[in-house]
């Protein structure tokens, strides 16, 4: 049976705008993929799920027993712990330690109980996450795939009536994707997952889909969700087609009829002027006329405001999916070797030789399993880790993106972000750069604190892309947050990118979408 989840939610930004509005839910299926637009709300949902946040209106289930993960796992984990502290499994392994060194205290003993082969059974989790590493590795060693892991095996570990999985896959390699699927398929409790992934979204069941109005559901997977949005998009284009055309057919119509009746009156002025008829008939047509005129103008108004509301409505609706502009700077440059590494050896990670050659304008996909040190050589390359081995050499100006949006400890707005990071930006120009991304009006004064992922990366994207000198970039993961059309979008307008860059994503559907020239694997 379905089970509730909410009834007519709402909630509203702090300055009182709803976010959304009429969200009732029901588990209609185990496997649910909860799709939307950056910025819509879709992180806010699973809080008010969790009862993290009370909602403005409207009330939420009380009786599911409910775990989450959540996007940010460098918040959600303490990394001053180790592997064994995270697992609760410490304080077993300690006394295992101890009775192995020779201590007969029957406290030890008791500790242990009938866990004698914990030590090989961590092992055996640990490898199966691909963590190659002891349990009393501390966290903060990790890489952000494979802590990514340790929280996701935890929390199925659970046994919950719903998992809440907030982009689950950002850090995850294809490997981990593989092995995040596995979980998903053999958990037998309800899974609701929030992703921009389309290799994750294509296992569920149901999509729904989140926007200002509500949530719409679709009885299907990623593609046949992809497939029947496109088709009511077709539709609503085509219905305000209609309308327009409709109202164009009413308003010549109405253009004819009031030619005739001023053609009509000029007739009867003429009449009354030669003085041939009587007056009482020349009077009787007249009111005639001007009733039948009226009843007329009234039926065409009547008709116009109707045909008005309906493209209104048609074009509010349009509105929630419009897709958002994302537009890089181009200015032709002079091809020339901008970045070249030989023999580099990273201090952590993979300990294999790098060798490569960028120009600016190439486009390199770096790909590699998590922990091969994929985000630290783009940090050698800007400038930020030192501790490398061998030759680089960097003859331009690189910007590196990383994927924790390391933005302005002051928490500027958007616009004064945007005006900070582009020298000789007029303010007019960043509102107009700031709308393309979906920032209007009084929106571009909210601070930088209150975006979400997506809308973080895309800001940090349109800064750096119209700096003056149009740098090579360095992007590590930058499609993590974004929602499906913004990277479509994103996709399109990299590929356009003339000042070239290093691309890390674990995404195949977005990398396929860009026009890479080279390739690096780090193994």
């Amino acid at each position: 049976m379905p089970t509730f989840l909410t009834s007519q939610l709402g909630f509203n930004c702090e300055n009182g705008t709803p976010l959304f509005q009429n969200v009732s839910l029901s588990l209609s299926s185990r496997r649910i993929g909860l799709v939307g637009r950056n910025g819509v709300g879709k992180s806010v949902l699973a809080s008010l799920l969790c009862k993290d946040i009370e909602p403005c209106e409207g009330s939420v289930n009380g009786n599911l027993n409910i775990a989450i993960y959540r996007q940010q796992t460098n918040v959600s984990v303490d990394t001053q712990t180790c592997i064994a502290e995270f697992l609760g499994v410490k304080k077993v392994l300690d006394a295992l330690d101890q009775i192995e060194q020779g201590c007969c205290d029957p406290q030890v003993f008791e500790r242990v109980a009938e866990q004698w082969t914990l030590r090989d059974e961590v092992t055996e989790i640990l490898q199966s996450m691909g963590i190659d590493c002891p349990p009393s590795t501390l966290c903060q060693s990790l890489s952000g795939g494979q802590l990514t892991r340790l929280q996701l095996w935890s929390l199925f570990q659970n046994d919950r009536d719903l998992l809440i999985l907030d982009e689950p896959s950002n850090h995850l390699d294809s490997v981990g994707k593989k092995w995040l699927l596995d979980l998903v398929h053999s958990y037998t409790g309800a899974i609701l997952l929030i992703s921009h992934d389309r290799e994750l979204l294509r296992a569920m069941d149901t999509i729904w889909k989140l926007d200002s109005k509500g949530v719409q559901e679709f009885g299907g997977n990623y593609d046949y969700y992809a497939k029947q949005f496109e088709r009511q998009k077709n539709a609503l284009d085509k219905q305000l087609e209609n309308a327009e055309k409709e109202q164009k057919k009413l308003e010549r119509v109405r253009q004819k009829n009031l030619e005739k009746a001023q053609q009509r009156s000029a007739v009867g002025k003429q009449a009354r002027r030669r003085g041939d008829q009587p007056k009482i008939l020349l009077n009787g047509l007249k009111n005639s006329a001007e009733q039948s005129a009226g009843v007329r103008v009234r039926q065409e108004q009547k008709a116009l405001k109707e045909l008005n509301e309906l493209k209104h409505s048609l074009r509010d609706s349009q509105a929630v999916e419009v897709l958002p502009k994302i537009h890089l700077q181009n200015v032709e440059q002079k091809k020339k070797p901008l970045l070249t590494l030989w023999n580099l050896v990273l201090p952590f990670g993979s300990t294999q030789p790098i060798s490569f050659q960028c120009s600016n304008g190439d486009k390199l996909y770096l790909g590699g399993r998590n922990g091969s040190g994929k985000s630290t050589l783009l940090k050698i390359i800007s400038g930020e880790v030192k501790g490398y081995s061998g030759d680089l050499r960097v003859n331009g100006e690189v910007c590196y993106l990383d994927q924790h949006f390391s933005m302005d400890s002051t928490d500027p707005t958007l616009l004064e972000f945007l005006m900070s990071r582009c020298a000789g930006t007029t303010q007019t120009d960043a509102r107009t750069l700031l709308a393309g991304i979906g920032f209007r009006r009084d929106e571009v004064l909210n601070r930088v604190s209150t975006l979400s992922g997506g809308q973080k990366m895309k800001l940090s994207i349109l800064a750096v892309s119209h700096r003056q000198d149009q740098p090579f970039l360095l992007l590590d993961e930058p499609n993590n947050h974004l929602d499906l059309e913004s990277q479509q979008v994103l996709a399109s307008a990299l590929k356009q990118y003339k000042g070239g860059f290093i691309l890390v994503s674990h995404d195949a559907d977005f990398v396929e979408d860009l026009n890479i020239t080279q390739s690096v694997c780090l193994e």
